[in-house]
């Protein structure tokens, strides 16, 4: 279908003002999750895929950065789709540290936010997905939004998102393109 790269929001920043129990139990999934793309590794490396983190990982606790580097030094030389996992992550702060990263004489100010950004390495996505029904993005890639091809809203939460939910996604989005 030509997709080159998926993001998956994982983890807001903002859900840092949960109550500690919960984030505790979001981020031992997280870490189990880690745990088992390391431990089925052979299926990345057969599809050529390259694992990215983006979002301050500085927020992580010591354990999940340690697995998220392991996965992305295994997947570095890969060049087949890019899977983004967007973990203490958030829109603003993206923005944020990109315009901290600009030189200020910038030419071409805009393009060099672009390049600074987390998911800079990705380019401006062609599908940006937000599930749950809620009809806004949640601070996630709001700046990359602007460059969408194409915005789609979907009622079903991201846990009970279904294989034909994205089927259908990806196929309405190729019929726009």
């Amino acid at each position: 279908m030509g997709v080159k790269s998926i993001t998956v929001y994982a983890f807001s920043i903002d859900n840092m003002n949960r109550p500690k129990d919960e984030i505790d139990g979001l981020m031992g999934l997280a870490h189990d999750q880690i745990v088992q793309a390391l431990r089925h590794s052979g299926m990345v490396h057969d599809h050529n895929v390259q694992f990215r983190c983006v979002g301050d990982l500085s927020l992580a606790p010591p354990k999940i950065r340690d697995g998220i580097a392991k996965l992305e030094s295994m997947t570095k030389g890969h060049s087949g789709m890019m899977l983004n996992l967007a973990f203490f992550y958030s829109g603003p702060a993206e923005v944020e540290a990109a315009v901290r990263a600009i030189d200020v004489d910038a030419e071409d100010p805009i393009a060099a936010v672009n390049e600074k950004l987390w998911t800079a390495a990705s380019g401006p996505p062609d599908l940006l997905i937000r599930t749950s029904g809620e009809v806004r993005l949640s601070n996630f890639m709001v700046w990359q939004a602007a460059h969408a091809s194409t915005i789609m809203f979907i009622r079903r939460p991201w846990p009970a998102l279904r294989l034909r939910d994205l089927v259908w996604a990806l196929l309405k989005w190729r019929a726009v393109r």
